[in-house]
């Protein structure tokens, strides 16, 4: 009977042990629980300094915790990414009550910066070479880089200089130095060649036109090509273009070639048509019947309908030929 009393109450004693146990162990765990919630990272953060903090990385922190520095910050205008493993090591190392919720935690560390763009040194090495002289109107493309820019650190003006600007003139080709945001105070500079890219007005059709088309001066319009995209038979003057009829569809805003126009056809196969008649002083006229089309300059020929001979003779004008003695 002592013996069951005391198997009874040993029992009864270890029941309470674990429950105790238990108890702490939730106790143990709602309170990390909520020292975790205590601390969260900062999915990006921008910073200006040379250096990032745990309190650039984690929120929810003491200022003591927050202003330990971690590293140094990427160069200016760059990003730096710390993945869930780095995060947790941080936390770890810093004694932070934080853990990964999972591999997709990150936080990007963004370095703030001033960032000259490549308009801009355009501009800059454009203005410079027309103080060398260079007056027509022009391009500029880049060698090696077709995207230039000049980034520093936050807080600085956008001022730059161009320095040692080499300028061939045969070949149309420049080199310079650009720093920024002075000569006097160069924190940042770039080397940058290219050649230059002279622009020619070229006439073009307002809209798309077809054959039987013939175009006038209010047709035309305007745009800038780079001369080494022109071909030799590009039609570079409006008055060349006037009065001429599209051979075949000449497109809106498109360079248009020579061998894509034609003389407007002022004359038709059958048409009733005036012949005229010029010696010195002497004109006459008389009506007449085409045998062939032409446009303006072609020798075709017609019949004279009062004699009924067939002649031939320069199309002149519109319905009209020209005898010539």
């Amino acid at each position: 009977m002592t013996s069951d009393v005391l198997r009874t109450v040993d029992l009864t004693f270890r029941i309470f042990v674990l429950i105790v146990a238990i108890t702490l162990g939730a106790l143990v765990i709602l309170v990390g629980g909520r020292d975790a919630m205590a601390a969260s990272i900062k999915p990006t953060a921008v910073i200006s300094e040379n250096v990032f903090t745990v309190g650039d990385v984690f929120s929810g922190l003491s200022e003591e915790k927050a202003s330990r520095v971690l590293g140094a910050a990427p160069m200016p205008g760059n990003d730096m990414v710390l993945n869930a493993r780095t995060l947790m090591r941080i936390a770890i190392a810093m004694d932070l009550p934080w853990r990964p919720s999972s591999t997709m935690d990150q936080v990007v560390i963004r370095r703030d910066a001033v960032k000259i763009s490549a308009i801009d040194i355009q501009s800059a090495i454009s203005t410079a070479l027309q103080d060398e002289g260079l007056e027509d109107r022009f391009e500029l493309s880049f060698y090696g880089n077709s995207d230039p820019a000049l980034v520093l650190p936050s807080g600085h003006s956008k001022d730059m200089q161009v320095t040692d600007l080499n300028y061939d003139r045969q070949n149309d080709r420049f080199e310079a130095r650009l720093v920024a945001p002075s000569k006097e105070e160069p924190v940042a500079e770039l080397l940058i060649s290219g050649k230059i890219e002279r622009l020619i007005p070229v006439p073009v059709v307002k809209s798309t036109m077809s054959s039987g088309d013939i175009i006038d001066s209010y047709d035309i319009h305007w745009i800038d090509m780079k001369s080494s995209e022109l071909q030799d038979d590009i039609v570079l003057d409006a008055d060349d273009l006037v009065g001429m009829a599209p051979r075949r569809l000449v497109v809106s805003g498109k360079p248009v070639r020579r061998i894509d126009l034609e003389y407007p056809q002022l004359i038709s196969r059958g048409q009733t048509i005036t012949i005229k008649y010029e010696d010195g002083f002497l004109n006459l006229s008389a009506k007449g019947k085409s045998m062939q089309n032409g446009a303006k300059g072609d020798i075709v020929r017609v019949v004279n309908l009062s004699s009924n001979r067939t002649i031939e003779a320069m199309v002149t004008g519109d319905g009209a030929v020209t005898v010539t003695p």
